[in-house]
């Protein structure tokens, strides 16, 4: 993993942007390497079993999914770590509408599918050569946010992040090498 650019010489903050799918391939798409830390591709969704959403209904590959796996993500991973630039895939649970929030309540509420996920995007990251993983589940579902990100003032200011984990000890075990990707104290 390379080390992001944060330096006294160089950046002083993290600096978070996205690279959503459509922008990809898009000609006219520019990333600063000399101003980004980390570059988060968005995004590949999660189904209620815990799969990653490679295929749609009718047999194609996602957008997402052959965003994440095209050669032009090869060269943005290989662009970014040769400017000391993380590179995390995104991974979405939207639970806007009924149907969403059903896939998002029956991918929370299953600790197999949840095992499956962390599963699937460890490997995901693994074999793109990625550093990490941003999870967007918006909103979360009712009763499921047992992750919370906790900080206080001076912790902020100093860039530091908090996890509370509430896991058996299993899913602790699979979950924890990610969660480390971006918190300090677990």
């Amino acid at each position: 993993r390379p080390d992001a650019a944060v330096s006294a010489g160089g950046l002083r903050r993290e600096i978070f942007g996205f690279l959503p799918y459509w922008e990809l391939s898009d000609s006219s798409t520019r990333l600063d390497w000399e101003k980004l830390s980390t570059i988060a591709f968005f995004g590949v969704g999660a189904s209620s079993t815990g799969n990653l959403v490679k295929k749609n209904s009718n047999g194609s590959t996602t957008v997402g999914w052959s965003g994440w796996t095209s050669s032009r993500m090869t060269s943005v991973i290989n662009d970014a770590h040769s400017h000391h630039t993380r590179v995390v895939l995104t991974v979405q649970s939207f639970a806007w509408t009924s149907g969403q929030l059903a896939n998002q309540k029956a991918l929370l509420g299953s600790s197999t599918a949840r095992l499956n996920l962390v599963r699937q995007v460890a490997a995901a990251i693994r074999d793109r050569g990625a550093d990490g993983v941003n999870l967007d589940f918006e909103p979360i579902a009712s009763g499921f946010a047992d992750i919370p990100l906790t900080r206080g003032p001076a912790e902020a200011e100093a860039g530091i992040v908090n996890v509370l984990v509430g896991a058996d000890d299993e899913l602790f075990a699979e979950v924890e090498p990610i969660v480390s990707c971006f918190a300090d104290n677990i």
